[in-house]
């Protein structure tokens, strides 16, 4: 059977963002990924703690990301860097300015109605940035409903048609294993390892022929050469199919959906092949950005981190050209500097590089100038800030604020937004960071006597916090906006108070 188009390929480094709602399996789809693209021999396992992302105590402690996961798989040549974003609310933004240098997203769901709204959020942000995506159905293992119903819940939460690329293999109620629609071969799921090529279920071919011409179908609203051969009733080649499924995914004309468990590892062979056939590459992301092609070399930070012992590293994808350790750079502030080091992150670990190539995702060390946003380049002049996803209105943001003991803070806004209150005194509280998670109009006597020390809480409304003496000192935070209410012209924009 022909397989796909080498010659149309993308070739080179790809970073794909993997995002989705929270508690949805985008770390144990991280780990799949390393231990199928041979970065680690086993995958690791959030239960368990031997994951290589969410490393951090906190992260272990409660079983959830606090913070991205940046790691790197070298797959049938090609370099795929991930980013995978934490699903809480709390921690949206992290995602916000990686999102617009990433070539594609990864977007991990499941058939839970509830995560529905958390699901559109995520695909707005993507729709709007014009992102090519691909849906990860996660947890196929424990579907308990026909997969047309669970496309059809799904379809509200995206504008963009949702393709289904494969279909399940049942046995006794449950999923082992699927079918490649395009491929038009089964295949079976194995245990920590990839899928195996089967001979097709005489039971699933007629469903196998009626999904893959109704993928023909919809691909076929975007190539009047397919539609022609679908009315002449003619089973188009192979190499058209994986040609257009690449177009169409690159021009956001449809969302492929896979099949999956995360968990298992199952299905996650297939999500790497598509993504190293179908995504789009760094010249494409480019194009979407509005950069040339021809310049000096160009990178854009999309995250910063301060290590213990490394100091400020400043995670960057190279959209143009390439960096070398110890060249001098000038930022979008006009600020020159020289890059102290170069690495590849991998979770809590770097291995060291002395040059980055276009299309590479790497951290840049000790450049203490340079924040999350910026853009560097090797030539003279200064390179304009990057843009971001989903960025909040201009709104005047209060500076830090203390307070002192035993008064009302009042905080008063029609806006979603962040606080953060911050424990000044670290012998008596060590590094925890708390917010009251009190509803309007409410009063909290202990805002930092709440189950999770350390965590994001959203507010909105108007609300009184007290703080006892014993917490002092503390300063409170406008961190920013999430999302934007009902207009209310009599209420301020933001207000804090003591």
């Amino acid at each position: 059977m022909n397989a796909p188009n080498q010659e149309n390929r993308v070739a080179g480094p790809r970073l794909v963002a993997i995002v989705g709602p929270f508690q949805s399996g985008k770390t144990s789809l991280l780990e799949g990924i390393l231990a199928r693209g041979g970065a680690v021999a086993r995958q690791g396992s959030v239960r368990e703690g031997t994951t290589v992302g969410d490393s951090s105590s906190e992260a272990r402690s409660h079983a959830m990301s606090v913070e991205p996961n940046i790691a790197s798989i070298d797959y049938l040549g090609d370099r795929l860097t991930f980013f995978d974003s934490p699903g809480s609310i709390e921690f949206i933004h992290d995602m916000r300015y990686a999102l617009p240098v990433c070539d594609a997203a990864v977007v991990v769901c499941e058939a839970d109605p509830r995560k529905i709204p958390a699901l559109q959020v995520i695909l707005r942000e993507l729709e709007d940035l014009g992102l090519p995506r691909i849906l990860f159905l996660n947890k196929i293992d424990q579907a308990n409903g026909r997969l047309r119903e669970t496309l059809e819940m799904l379809q509200p939460a995206s504008r963009t048609p949702l393709l289904l690329r494969q279909i399940p293999v049942w046995e006794d109620g449950v999923a082992t294993g699927f079918v490649d629609l395009a491929l038009e071969r089964a295949f079976v799921y194995r245990e920590a390892a990839p899928s195996s090529v089967i001979e097709m279920p005489a039971g699933v071919l007629p469903e196998e022929k009626q999904a893959r011409y109704l993928m023909l179908e919809k691909l076929a609203d975007y190539d009047d050469a397919l539609m022609e051969q679908l009315i002449s009733d003619i089973d188009p080649p192979k190499d058209l199919v994986f040609d257009d499924l690449a177009r169409e995914l690159r021009d956001g004309q449809v969302v492929p959906v896979l099949l999956g468990s995360a968990i298992g590892g199952h299905g996650v062979t297939r999500l790497l092949k598509a993504l190293r056939h179908e995504s789009p590459g760094v010249v494409h992301t480019r194009k979407r950005l509005g950069i040339e092609d021809k310049g000096p070399a160009l990178a854009q930070v999309m995250r910063t981190v301060h290590t213990a012992h490394g100091g400020k590293l400043s995670l960057a994808r190279v959209l143009r050209g390439a960096f070398t350790d110890g060249a001098t750079v000038v930022n979008s502030r006009d600020v020159e500097e020289r890059i102290g080091g170069l690495a590849r992150l991998m979770g809590a670990m770097s291995s060291k590089l002395t040059r980055a190539e276009e299309g590479d995702t790497v951290a840049f060390a000790r450049l203490e100038d340079l924040a999350t946003g910026d853009r560097i380049a090797d030539g003279r002049t200064a390179p304009s800030l990057g843009p971001t996803a989903g960025a909040p209105p201009d709104i005047q943001i209060p500076p830090r604020q203390p307070i002192s003991p035993d008064t009302a803070f009042n905080v008063s806004f029609h806006i979603a937004l962040m606080l953060r209150f911050d424990v000044l005194n670290p012998t008596t509280h060590p590094c925890q960071t708390a917010v009251s998670p009190c509803d309007a109009h409410e009063t909290y006597t202990d805002p930092f006597a709440i189950a999770n020390p350390g965590r994001w809480f959203s507010h909105s409304g108007s609300k009184t916090i007290v703080v006892p003496p014993s917490q002092f000192p503390v300063e409170v935070t406008f961190v920013g906006v999430i999302s934007i209410g009902p207009p209310d012209t009599s209420a301020p924009v933001a207000m804090l108070s003591a």
